[in-house]
């Protein structure tokens, strides 16, 4: 892949957990947008006062997922309230036919707020009512014998379909409660864009995933129907500084990671050299330090090595991309003090009390990448 172009094309797929459980998928979304902008201030000097500077500070990130089906689940979040999941109230239209002046209705009826317990009775075209239940534990109307509420009721005849409306509960549907004073939530958003290459005859051959890790939503929610459209469902909102892997000294914070994802790709495809991170490493005695190793690219690009990729931590007989080490000491003249070990399962250096060097030769087994010579100097503290 290190001669190819690669394209990030196409609309983007997104998980999302809040609070370690996974609450949300889009695998029908029409938009994915990500921006990132920052203020500055001008800093200014000389003569005519020139731009010899520029601050950066008020850094924003900001995410639009744009999903083509209906999620009531994203309302919730967006705007916090309650998602009732049983028991939602709806209003019924349903076609019964008059007999005897009564007529029967399918489903319980109750009131709502201001609606009452009533049954509303439309024919030709106009409304009548409303009428209450014959009695309440019954599905039976009546409809009057004679003129009342302004309605002329002996317009209806025996056998006549009406139309009747009226409110009733379905166990089956879900109410979301809009609140007043919104509470959006804080998700956790992998995204997902499909990577193409301009020398690749199969497609699709990767992925850039951006992953948020404090995605504050937005309530901001447009209920858009049209005669020839569809409303959408809309993930928006602003990432919040990650501050969970900052170091001691509280360190900056992270709004995403944005990582690119080569299918059927070894990390040392493109590697053309390795060292490690410093190149000249000096210790003290009774002490430890860590090897970093790095695979370098073209392009100034580089990768990150782990233990995982050292060949004592290799699946049962798997070498080939795996690296080996080599590692022997040789302490100072006349010292006879603990030496220097290396433990090649975890690249821990763990120095004795002898000064000295110990060399580390790194070889990734099955590759043309050349063998790495690490040497650490081991040093005693100035007394």
């Amino acid at each position: 892949m290190a001669d190819q172009t690669l394209y990030s094309v196409g609309v983007g797929d997104f998980i999302a957990y809040e609070n370690g459980r996974l609450v949300a998928m889009g695998k029908f979304d029409t938009e994915t947008n990500m921006e990132f902008t920052a203020s500055y201030l001008d800093i200014r000097a000389g003569k005519r006062g020139k731009l010899v500077a520029r601050y950066a500070h008020s850094s924003n990130a900001t995410f639009s997922i744009v999903a083509a089906n209906y999620v009531p689940e994203i309302y919730q979040a967006s705007m916090g309230g309650q998602l009732d999941p049983n028991n939602g109230c709806v209003p019924m239209e349903e076609p019964c036919v008059v007999t005897n002046r009564e007529f029967k209705v399918s489903h319980p009826v109750i009131s709502r707020g201001d609606i009452g317990a009533l049954v509303w009775v439309k024919y030709k075209g106009e409304i009548y009512g409303g009428l209450s239940l014959k009695a309440k534990t019954t599905d039976t109307v009546v409809i009057p014998s004679s003129n009342s509420d302004g309605s002329n009721w002996a317009n209806i005849p025996d056998n006549a379909e009406v139309c009747a409306i009226y409110m009733y509960r379905n166990a089956a549907a879900k109410t979301f409660t809009m609140p007043a004073e919104v509470n959006p939530a804080i998700w956790h958003i992998w995204v997902d864009i499909d990577l193409v290459a301009d020398k690749s005859g199969s497609g699709k051959v990767g992925r850039q995933v951006i992953e948020i890790p404090l995605a504050q939503l937005s309530p901001e929610q447009t209920i858009n129907a049209t005669m020839d459209g569809y409303s959408n469902t809309r993930v928006t909102g602003v990432m919040l500084a990650d501050k969970s892997n900052a170091n001691a000294c509280g360190g900056q914070g992270v709004y995403a990671y944005i990582t690119t994802e080569i299918f059927d790709k070894n990390w040392y495809d493109d590697v053309f050299a390795l060292t490690n991170d410093p190149d000249d490493l000096t210790i003290g005695t009774s002490s430890t330090a860590t090897l970093k190793l790095i695979g370098l690219e073209n392009n100034n690009n580089f990768v990150f090595i782990t233990p995982s990729q050292y060949t004592v931590n290799a699946p049962a007989g798997q070498t080939t991309g795996y690296i080996t080490f080599v590692a022997s000491f040789t302490p100072a003249s006349g010292d006879a003090g603990t030496e220097t070990t290396f433990a090649d399962a975890t690249g821990i250096i763990t120095t004795g009390t002898a000064a000295g060097t110990m060399t580390i030769t790194a070889t990734v087994v099955g590759t043309t990448i050349p063998v790495y010579t690490l040497e650490v100097q081991v040093v005693k503290p100035a007394s």
